[in-house]
């Protein structure tokens, strides 16, 4: 049985590197791991040192340090452990995600769970794991848009318009068009660049873009007004 007392630490970021059929150039995306503590709900904003206090100290002893570096490494395995459970969990529902359930999905009601039970960043590395894994499975990505999309912009930060440049660049026209509806829900400026610069086959799916686009122009333009 798990134990959910693990805590968030630093972040460590890797590069994952994906080329799209729409282009040759490869777009960066950031891939968030983390590195973890005892998790507490109540204190999301503990953070975990790669090198404690401890082992800074140049006159710890060499039995400290091992005892340190022990726990350490103790701590890193409940911490993958958690993240593997809830990954798990999340792609099982994902597998039976469905576009026509007009309901809140079984998905949607999970990322929903780890957020408030974990953290945002938990979420984070949880649906990055999928995202990777599973990228060639359209209706588990369209799953995966409609779970960020719950969620306003701050609330998955940084990690979320990170995976939303993957999802735009994806390959199939409806995960894009389920990525394009997460801009529209964020409703986020500084998102436009990301839209103009899309390419797409369908005319449909570029008439909802331009939509879009035409939506964030006039959000721009009123707060130009109140500023």
């Amino acid at each position: 049985m798990l134990n959910d007392n693990s805590a968030v630490n630093n972040i460590n970021e890797t590069e994952l590197y994906e080329e799209t059929e729409s282009s040759s150039l490869n777009k960066k995306v950031s891939v968030l791991f983390y590195e973890k503590d005892k998790f507490d709900s109540t204190e999301k904003n503990n953070s975990f040192q790669s090198e404690t206090p401890k082992l800074r100290k140049e006159n710890i002893s060499y039995i400290e340090k091992l005892i340190t570096e022990e726990k350490a490494l103790a701590e890193q395995k409940k911490w993958d452990e958690l993240v593997a459970h809830l990954t798990a969990r999340m792609t099982n529902a994902l597998k039976y995600f469905s576009i026509e359930d007009s309901e809140v999905t079984s998905a949607e009601r999970l990322a929903i769970e780890i957020e408030r039970k974990y953290s945002s960043r938990i979420l984070g590395e949880v649906l990055q794991n999928i995202y990777v894994r599973y990228n060639d499975y359209p209706n588990m990505l369209i799953g995966i848009c409609k779970s960020i999309g719950y969620f306003e912009l701050n609330d998955v930060m940084p990690w979320g318009p990170t995976m939303l440049v993957g999802l735009l660049s994806h390959k199939n026209e409806s995960v894009k068009e389920y990525a394009v509806a997460i801009v529209e829900n964020w409703a986020d400026v500084d998102l436009l660049p990301l839209l103009k610069n899309l390419d797409c086959a369908s005319v449909w799916l570029k008439e909802y873009i331009q939509d879009v686009v035409s939506y964030l122009e006039e959000c721009n333009v009123l707060r130009k007004e109140i500023i």
